[in-house]
């Protein structure tokens, strides 16, 4: 049985700043397949996305996933796992730890 959280639990999460980013993303599935994405918000532990086109993402998927930082180009990949999805939006729980082997880039 699936627990649900509680509204002090939802409000503890939600202390961590939230900081609206608005820039162009990408998500890597577990079989390398790109996906567009829309970052709307950004915290230490996660991000908010618009997916760009239609796919299917489930809750507690492993993903990974790239945006421009400050200088074009800079791009970085972030481990992180499908926390919720509703339509097209989704939060993204990163996780933290070693990199995973390098992937040869889809062309």
């Amino acid at each position: 049985m699936q627990r649900r959280s509680t509204s002090v639990e939802t409000a503890e999460r939600r202390l961590r700043s939230r900081s609206s980013l608005g820039r162009e993303g990408w998500l890597r599935t577990a079989d390398a397949t790109i996906i567009g994405a829309f970052v709307v918000d950004v915290t230490d532990r996660g991000a908010g996305i618009c997916l760009l086109v239609p796919h299917s993402l489930d809750k507690g998927e492993s993903v990974e996933l790239a945006f421009d930082l400050a200088s074009p180009g800079e791009e970085r990949w972030l481990q992180a796992t499908v926390r919720w999805r509703k339509g097209d939006r989704a939060g993204l729980a990163f996780r933290l730890g070693p990199p995973p082997p390098s992937r040869p880039r889809s062309a």
